[in-house]
């Protein structure tokens, strides 16, 4: 991103790289967010975490499709390294917890292109950035968790952790942690009768025997193999019945992801308007729209500018898919 490039206009390039499917330019792209994310200077973190809310509005319903093109058209060669750079690309997007918000809109094709991504790949990396965004979008929302159930992550757990015994490297082991994670949270948080699925699963039996029989792994991740300990304890000691705070609407692991990046973006908000992008000031009051409750502005000059301008089509599309489903 240079100096004389806005914010909207380096967004825009990136979503035109995407829709060209120009992976060069988007290493480039990926290079330059690590920096700006990094950096010690104030003005370019500000312009990361802007640059994730505008990317994340204007293409999260883009990386499903992405992914699934290109399973069908890449050699297994470029494939991995292709969905690589989505994924992290989609992963910078994840960082704010209003992209993660309009993501649950779009949860059924993203759910679908990440196990996808899991079942037909054998790239330890890309399998295991797959789960570790499973497991964020899991902590988001709870319409996640039975939807997870559903789609058959039981079966995508106990295959992936059976097919790594014997490999205690840093991508094996942290596979098998965000598949313990997930496993968790079901149990934990889940339904009715989910604790009691999860001890029975082969998947559960699988983890345990993995975790069981570690030894020797990497230098430096033997702290992995405790924190597996840890959540197995926690799976054990989960109550075998939902109690009736259990079931309501709040969804407590939305709290573990708060803690992991929602101080972060707390600290960065901007107001949605293409014309504002102003950061917003700590306890300020901020406007939602009222339709889709995702785009936030500062005043209500900045939300009609953005109904007027794009933000109509999209949220209404956005509202029509919601009731289809």
């Amino acid at each position: 991103m240079t100096a004389s490039q806005s914010v909207e206009e380096f967004v825009a390039r990136i979503v035109k790289n995407l829709y060209d499917l120009n992976f060069n330019k988007i290493d480039e792209t990926l290079e330059i967010l690590q920096r700006m994310k990094k950096s010690q200077k104030e003005k370019h973190v500000v312009n990361y975490w802007k640059v994730v809310q505008c990317l994340g509005e204007a293409a999260i319903d883009m990386f499903a499709r992405l992914l699934d093109n290109i399973t069908k058209t890449s050699c297994s060669g470029h494939m991995y390294s292709n969905m690589n750079q989505i994924l992290r690309l989609l992963e910078h997007c994840l960082s704010s917890m209003a992209v993660i918000r309009r993501a649950l809109a779009y949860k059924e094709d993203l759910l679908a292109a990440l196990f996808n991504g899991i079942r037909q790949n054998e790239d330890e990396e890309l399998v295991m950035t797959c789960f570790r965004i499973l497991y964020k979008l899991l902590l988001a929302g709870k319409d996640y968790c039975a939807a997870f159930v559903k789609i058959g992550i039981l079966k995508d757990c106990n295959s992936h952790i059976k097919c790594r015994k014997g490999l205690y490297g840093i991508y094996p082991l942290l596979t098998v942690l965000y598949c313990t994670k997930i496993l968790w949270v079901i149990s934990e948080f889940g339904e009715q009768g989910t604790k009691g699925m999860i001890i029975k699963s082969k998947a559960y039996k699988e983890l345990c025997s993995y975790v069981e029989n570690v030894h020797s792994p990497v230098k430096g991740t033997e702290c992995l193999v405790s924190e597996m300990h840890i959540i197995i304890a926690r799976i054990k000691k989960c109550p075998k019945e939902r109690t009736a705070s259990g079931t309501t609407r709040t969804w407590v692991p939305k709290v573990l992801l708060y803690e992991d990046i929602g101080q972060k973006d707390h600290a960065y908000i901007f107001c949605s308007s293409p014309s504002c992008r102003k950061q917003q000031a700590d306890g300020k009051k901020i406007l939602y729209c009222g339709d889709c409750r995702l785009a936030r502005y500062c005043n209500e000059e900045c939300q009609k500018e953005h109904w007027r301008s794009d933000h109509r089509e999209k949220c209404l599309k956005r509202i029509r898919k919601e009731k289809k489903t």
